[in-house]
C-alpha cells in the first residue's frame, strides 16, 4: 500500500499534526468503505449467481492485508496521543473486512 510505504520510507515519526490529518482523512472514508464492505454482504448471494465469489474473497484478502500492513506502519509512527484513536479506527476497519470476509467463507 503506497500509504505504508510513504510512512515506513520518510524515516520520521510523524508529529501530531500530521497524525491528525492522517486520521481525519481515514475518518472521511470510513463511512463510504463500511457501506462498501456491507455491499459486498448484502450482495453474496447474487455474485455466488455468477461464481464471483472466490475472486471477492481473494480480493478481501488483498484488502486486509493492505490495510494492516497501512494499520501497523501508521501505528509506528503516530505520536503516543494518536496511538488510541489510530487502533480505533484499525479495529473498525479491521472489523468490517472481516465480517465481509466471512461472508464469503
Amino acid at each position: 500500500m503506497k500509504g505504508a510505504d510513504d510512512i515506513q520510507s520518510s524515516g520520521n515519526p510523524l508529529n501530531e499534526t500530521g497524525g491528525t490529518d492522517i486520521l481525519n482523512s481515514l475518518q472521511a472514508i470510513k463511512a463510504p468503505f463500511m457501506s462498501i464492505m456491507d455491499s459486498y454482504i448484502t450482495q453474496r448471494n447474487e455474485f455466488a449467481r455468477v461464481l464471483y465469489t472466490n475472486l471477492i474473497h481473494q480480493d478481501l484478502q488483498n484488502i486486509e492485508s493492505e490495510t494492516n500492513s497501512f494499520y501497523s506502519s501508521l501505528m509506528s509512527n503516530v505520536p503516543g496521543e494518536l496511538k488510541q484513536e489510530t487502533d480505533s479506527l484499525r479495529s473498525d476497519f479491521e472489523n468490517a473486512i472481516n465480517s465481509a470476509m466471512s461472508a464469503y467463507d
